[in-house]
């Protein structure tokens, strides 16, 4: 059985080479675009349950925990000198996508049936018009909090 240990998930080593596994990596940026899609840890970690993905040889043992680890490793951006999977934007993206879902800003974006993350991909930022009708207490609330300016929050583009 091979040892997972020897190399991340997305890599195999080949003759003490270290190189992309070209299934796996597959699967990590599928990780990172379904993240920034929206989708939750622990819908990304079913949804590899049910295509059947191993993580370990003949282990489907995903968790929403392996693709956390997944999504702040920074090796898979050729950081510590393994070939890269992803860019390093990519996970900085993810990095700040994970930050914002734990807030009040993202279940008010979520309120509103848009999609939060849309602020962390390439696309021109999009204020939402509904923002400026939410009560003033909520909009005082949340600019604190989040440290907004007063272009109010960018709830991105409907889900």
């Amino acid at each position: 059985m091979k040892n997972r240990y020897t190399a991340p998930y997305g890599y195999t080593i080949i003759k003490g080479v270290t190189e992309i596994h070209p299934d796996e990596a597959a699967v990590v940026r599928r990780i990172f675009a379904d993240y920034l899609a929206g989708a939750s840890l622990l819908r990304i970690a079913e949804d590899l349950k049910t295509r059947n993905i191993e993580y370990l040889p003949g282990e489907i043992a995903w968790n929403k925990n392996r693709g956390k680890r997944i999504l702040e490793d920074t090796r898979y951006t050729g950081a510590t000198g393994l070939p890269p999977i992803i860019d390093e934007a990519t996970q900085k993206r993810a990095g700040a996508a994970k930050g914002a879902r734990n807030n009040q800003a993202w279940q008010f974006c979520l309120s509103l049936g848009r999609n939060p993350l849309a602020v962390f991909t390439d696309k021109p930022l999009e204020f939402l018009d509904d923002f400026v009708r939410v009560p003033a207490l909520w909009h005082e609330k949340l600019l604190s909090r989040f440290g907004m300016g007063e272009e109010g929050i960018d709830c991105g583009v409907p889900i």
